[in-house]
């Protein structure tokens, strides 16, 4: 099916045409971004929305204004848990999604404008205010002819994990955001800096972003920043269990940090890179978190080692050694006896336990 076998839109294509759809966010450069990695450039609609369903969502097209302009293009990266990708139909259209059950995903335009409807909830989207949609029924989308869509998917699995990770306990976690994410101030323009490094990264092509030592831990910071950042139904108990994580003046310590741990750190080299004078991220920590810099680092590392010590099959020949020297454990005995008292066990005991479940698994 083409798109001359779509019905035009009687909506009217200048809905979304308003003028706050000129501002813009502080963006990464004058070219689409992400386009040295194409995914399809496509004239058919259900193609569009066939290739598209991986790194944004199961959804088909229910209108389209001019079919005759309908041109679908999608650019972007799929990490571990996590995509980033751009996505633009040359026209306006209506969009349908099943059920967002697996996925939440950021709908950041970074041109022209979009309404967003979920679960009753109307919201128009444009530069600097995006939505946050996930984790519930199907979404009805209608998207401007020159909307440019950044979609970042996260896994719902792999956030609800993270959020665990940070407030304790087993037992699902699903988490309502709230929907508009406005990027203009404050601790979600953080999280927009934080996502363009990223990409800008992406685009130079640098291959340490999908480096799978560093995977991790960038999926990791962007997910954390995304709690931390955008308000949730858990967002007081993220608060209460980590203070500091509310405190600005060191969220970027923080971030950077979870982004990258394995790094050789220093509280004078963290404090540099953060911006802050060493007395004061040392204090800040101290009297919100009630540890130090550097002990707050060590916990990230041990968090990074158990998960991965938790996923062998991932892994061929994986080691505790292997595993502790690449998070930035220098010392093994030092880093066994951390790891007995956050965890409660050998390090070598949770990796016999996960190897033992992928034996009966296979």
């Amino acid at each position: 099916m083409s798109a001359a076998d779509y019905t035009p839109s009687q909506t009217g294509r200048t809905r979304f045409e308003v003028a706050r759809t000129m501002l813009e966010l502080p963006m990464l450069s004058e070219t689409v971004p992400l386009a040295r990695y194409p995914i399809f450039r496509t004239t058919d609609p259900v193609m569009a929305a066939e290739r598209a369903r991986t790194l944004f969502c199961p959804h088909r097209i229910t209108e389209i204004d001019e079919p005759r302009h309908f041109h679908a293009r999608q650019q972007g990266v799929n990490l571990r848990s996590l995509s980033i990708s751009v996505l633009s139909y040359h026209c306006g259209v209506r969009l349908r999604t099943t059920e967002l059950r697996d996925r939440y995903l950021i709908l950041i335009p970074l041109g022209g404008a979009a309404e967003i409807n979920v679960d009753g909830e109307s919201l128009a989207v444009y530069p600097t205010l995006g939505c946050v949609v996930g984790a519930c029924g199907p979404v009805r989308m209608g998207w401007s002819a020159n909307c440019l869509m950044l979609v970042v998917r996260v896994e719902r699995g792999a956030l609800e994990a993270e959020l665990r990770e940070r407030i304790g306990g087993t037992g699902p976690v699903p988490i309502r955001f709230e929907s508009a994410m406005d990027f203009a101030s404050g601790l979600r323009a953080g999280w927009w800096r934080q996502l363009t490094h990223l990409v800008e990264d992406l685009d130079a092509d640098s291959a340490l972003p999908r480096h799978p030592l560093c995977v991790g831990g960038l999926e990791s910071g962007l997910m954390l920043g995304l709690l931390v950042a955008q308000p949730h139904n858990h967002s007081e108990r993220l608060r209460a269990a980590h203070p500091a994580i509310g405190e600005h003046r060191i969220m970027r310590a923080v971030a950077i940090l979870e982004r990258e741990p394995q790094r050789p750190w220093t509280t004078a080299g963290l404090a540099r890179e953060a911006g802050i004078g060493v007395r004061a991220l040392y204090t800040d920590f101290r009297r919100v978190l009630d540890t130090s810099p550097m002990a707050y680092l060590r916990n990230v590392r041990l968090r990074r080692v158990h998960r991965e010590l938790r996923q062998p099959s991932r892994n061929t020949g994986v080691t505790v050694a292997k595993v502790a020297t690449t998070w930035g454990f220098s010392h093994l005995g030092e880093f066994a006896a951390a790891y007995r008292r956050f965890y409660g066990e050998n390090p070598s005991a949770t990796l016999r336990r996960a190897e033992a479940a992928t034996r009966v698994i296979v």
